[in-house]
């Protein structure tokens, strides 16, 4: 089933149209929406562990550019 947004997007202001990007039936986001929580869940991750001394000392901060370019290979 199509959704119609002509008569929408025919009177569509820029704040109108921004509305209609994130109208939710049929939209981009829900075919996407699973893999961005994911995907920003990684990088966050990533990221935390990479830039707190929790989980890295200074030495191992230095060592993560050399091992990330070995396993990138």
């Amino acid at each position: 089933m199509t959704v119609s947004y002509q008569l929408d997007v025919s009177t569509a202001t820029l704040s109108c149209f921004c509305r209609l990007l994130l109208r939710w039936r049929g939209s981009i986001w829900k075919a996407v929406l699973i893999e961005l929580i994911a995907w920003t869940v990684c990088y966050a991750l990533i990221t935390m562990i990479y830039r707190t001394d929790w989980f890295l000392s200074e030495n191992g901060k230095m060592r993560a550019p050399r091992l990330s370019t070995i396993i990138c290979r």
